[in-house]
């Protein structure tokens, strides 16, 4: 899978988990493309799992049938199926191939707690949404102190702030 380190990748798709509230339509604009972004490295990740389990089955057979043909090779006297399962166990090829499935099944269950918490923040979105459409922040700056004129001048000056901020970064 041709890609940037992939726990740099992960880091970068914790920190899009965030909401701004005060940016909403950005999130929901950009939350099917994040979405689709992780659901498809877990899709890669799955298939690098049947291809790690293909392998390991593949170095158990080609062992076990060397065992079978070259018993002394491998140190046993009689050919039993336990005792061939035991060598075939402690042979380093297949050790090698049971270390990359493990580690193949490893990332996939990362993704795979990625992509939940993706529809999570889905879901958190849509209910900001519906916070902001039945105008529950509104309410809340009239019944805090101050009155609504001061709310009022609070978030024409925290407008001013974001705006500036979005200006520095386009400039940058």
């Amino acid at each position: 899978m041709a890609q940037l380190n992939l726990e740099e990748r992960f880091k970068g798709w914790k920190e899009r988990l965030k909401i701004n509230i005060y940016d909403l339509h950005n999130d929901v604009a950009s939350q099917p493309s994040y979405y689709a972004d992780v659901a498809e490295v877990a899709a890669e990740l799955k298939s690098d799992i049947q291809l790690a389990k293909g392998n390991l089955d593949l170095v158990k057979a080609e062992v076990s049938s060397d065992v079978r043909a070259n018993p002394d090779k491998y140190g046993l006297e009689k050919t039993t199926e336990g005792a061939i399962l035991i060598a075939v166990t402690l042979d380093e090829r297949v050790r090698a191939a049971e270390d990359t499935y493990a580690e193949a099944t490893r990332k996939h269950d990362l993704m795979q707690v990625l992509v939940t918490a993706f529809e999570h923040r889905r879901s958190m979105i849509n209910n900001e949404v519906q916070l902001y459409t039945n105008n529950y922040w509104g309410e809340l700056q009239n019944t805090t102190p101050g009155g609504s004129e001061g709310k009022a001048a609070l978030r024409g000056e925290k407008m001013q702030g974001i705006r500036a901020k979005r200006a520095r970064k386009s400039e940058e």
